[in-house]
């Protein structure tokens, strides 16, 4: 991902991107992800999926960023080490293709749509959500 923001943004923010990488690791990366999307959400939401990968392949480099208002939307998203254990997990699972992510009630749900239950986590604690 750090290849991803120093080839395709400005070099400003490629370098905040890092600085911050280098403080906080990697959650930091999935929060400035979570953020550039947040800033182009209005035009992709219609896409079809051939033409969000397409988009996405060269969105960084015909709009400009501010990199203050992506800071600004990068630290509103919540990442925490738990939720990347469980993408980890889920990934190694082979089970990544029908997860999505809920707030419900101030509570992160990975809910994975294969399965009759989600996982739940908020502070460090689990609990299991009977699904279907």
């Amino acid at each position: 991902m750090l290849t991803l923001f120093s080839y395709d943004l400005p070099i400003e923010i490629a370098a905040r991107a890092i600085d911050l990488y280098l403080m906080d690791g990697w959650k930091v990366i999935f929060k400035i992800s979570l953020g550039l999307l947040s800033m182009i959400q209005s035009q992709i939401r219609h896409m079809t999926s051939d033409e969000f990968m397409n988009f996405l392949k060269t969105f960084t480099r015909s709009m400009n960023f501010d990199e203050d208002e992506l800071a600004k939307r990068a630290k509103h998203f919540k990442v925490t080490k738990t939720m990347l254990k469980d993408l980890e997990t889920l990934y190694h699972e082979g089970k990544s293709t029908n997860v999505q992510t809920k707030v419900i009630n101030g509570k992160y749900h990975l809910v994975n749509e294969d399965a009759e239950t989600s996982s739940c986590k908020t502070g460090g604690s689990e609990s299991r959500v009977k699904g279907k």
